[in-house]
């Protein structure tokens, strides 16, 4: 205990001598609301207490941006999926709000996840997860790659699926994130199994099909 006391104070006046923080600021831009009336039931967790399950501490991606637009997921005030996007640097918020898509739990896990494949502009996500089948759906082609010549309607997206690749359904699936890869790609990782007894899996998205291939078990 002792040895590992010191090796932590070791590094952490190692990280407080280094030059590159001695000019690290964060400045506050601004606020920007996205949804006034977005969902805010809470539960009780027995060990902290109320939790929301939009904007979480645990939620991978919720706000992304790619080019000149931003782009948030959530839950509306009617449990309804939806996704927002808007122009930098202050445009004005527009919700896709989706009809067929009702959120009906409380768990704070159950977050929305987006990712955007810069190759093919499409725009993903995944979204009501707590150790239990995969809710996905992708929009098409281009949306995010030019925002402006597509009408942001719910007419976009696909419909929600339980699996990526064909035949591969993940069940008991919690935490997922999308990744972006070096060549313009885009990668999902998510958990199977419960807290301190799962394993981390990968499935790769290929921009020129349109599909998602090699699912596998990270290393």
């Amino acid at each position: 205990m002792k040895s590992e006391i010191k090796l932590y104070c070791i590094l952490l006046l190692m990280g407080m001598s280094c030059p590159c923080w001695a000019d690290f600021t964060v400045t506050k831009a601004g606020d920007s609301v996205v949804d006034p009336t977005a969902l805010t039931a809470k539960r009780v967790h027995p060990y902290f207490g109320g939790v929301c399950v939009n904007a979480v501490h645990q939620q991978q991606d919720a706000v992304v941006t790619h080019g000149k637009h931003q782009y948030v997921g959530y839950y509306d005030a009617e449990r309804r999926l939806c996704l927002a996007r808007r122009k930098l640097p202050a445009g004005q918020w527009s919700s896709i709000r989706f009809a067929d898509y009702v959120f009906k739990k409380n768990g704070d896990h159950c977050t929305v996840c987006i990712g955007v494949c810069p190759k093919d502009g499409t725009i993903h996500m995944a979204f009501d997860h707590h150790n239990n089948a995969l809710s996905y759906r992708v929009s098409q082609r281009g949306v995010a790659a030019h925002p402006e010549r597509v009408k942001w309607e719910a007419s976009l997206f696909g419909p929600t699926v339980s699996e990526l690749e064909k035949s591969k359904p993940p069940a008991g699936l919690c935490y997922p994130r999308f990744w972006k890869t070096p060549d313009g790609g885009l990668q999902i990782s998510y958990r199977i199994g419960a807290a301190g007894n799962g394993d981390r899996w990968l499935v790769d998205y290929d921009a020129d099909a349109g599909t998602w291939t090699h699912t596998r078990q990270g290393r």
